[in-house]
């Protein structure tokens, strides 16, 4: 039997009930996963985008289906949108 070495750098968790739901869709899935693995503060839509492979006018559904099932909340602030994960 062969022996098989996993080498790990890093590591993003996302809940097995969102990964599981059929009801959620896959573009959601990914970006919660992007939005665990980015580091906290500022990006934009075309940052976010490019992480997704995806045009920016797919972000906004996305960002609302998370925030419709409770992953994370969206407030405004002087036209500054931040996004908290739960």
């Amino acid at each position: 039997m062969s022996n098989i070495t996993f080498h790990r750098r890093h590591m993003t968790a996302l809940p097995t009930d969102l990964l599981l739901d059929p009801t959620i869709s896959i573009e959601a899935k990914a970006f919660a996963g992007i939005l665990q693995a980015i580091p906290t503060g500022d990006h934009d839509l075309q940052e976010l985008a490019v992480l997704l492979n995806v045009p920016d006018e797919r972000i906004v559904p996305a960002l609302s289906e998370l925030s419709e099932i409770g992953f994370l909340t969206i407030k405004e602030a002087d036209g500054i949108f931040h996004l908290n994960l739960w």
